[in-house]
């Protein structure tokens, strides 16, 4: 099953230590969405990557193909257990084509969150390895620049 990435699985390498055997497959992207950085929940401190509905807006990422156990394998490191993140469904437009995937979302946000640099060095790292648009990037780097401030 297809699994679309728009965050700190940007970087292949990164997947590859987490699922070392997800295979890598095309860029594409998402409509009406933006990245942007939220807590795990109310009172929590923790936080990472979300999606936020935002019209006219493309968040661009990368599909990784995934067996289930791999999707399995990337529930339990991505918190599912613990309600930090839940599967959702999205139609990534590709080169080739819409593909449905599933990618994570933070299912009850808490308000902003202020990553590491160390959270955000693969999402940028990643974007520009796969040679995602340019203005992107650079919306990307405003984004982590702005919230690590």
């Amino acid at each position: 099953m297809p699994y679309f990435a728009y965050c700190t699985l940007l970087d292949t390498g990164e997947m590859q230590r987490f699922v070392p055997t997800a295979q890598t497959g095309a860029t594409g992207r998402i409509t009406d969405y933006r990245v942007v950085f939220e807590r795990h929940g109310p009172g929590v401190e923790t936080g990472g990557c979300n999606l936020s509905l935002d019209e006219g807006q493309t968040v661009h990422g990368v599909l990784y193909n995934l067996t289930d156990e791999e999707f399995r394998q990337l529930d339990a490191i991505s918190g599912v257990e613990h309600d930090l993140y839940r599967r959702f469904a999205v139609q990534v437009q590709t080169d080739a084509g819409v593909v449905d995937a599933e990618t994570y979302v933070i299912p009850d946000p808490g308000g902003q969150f202020q990553p590491t640099a160390a959270y955000t060095r693969p999402i940028l790292a990643g974007a520009r390895a796969l040679g995602l648009p340019g203005e992107y990037v650079s919306t990307l780097a405003a984004l982590v620049r702005d919230a690590t401030a």
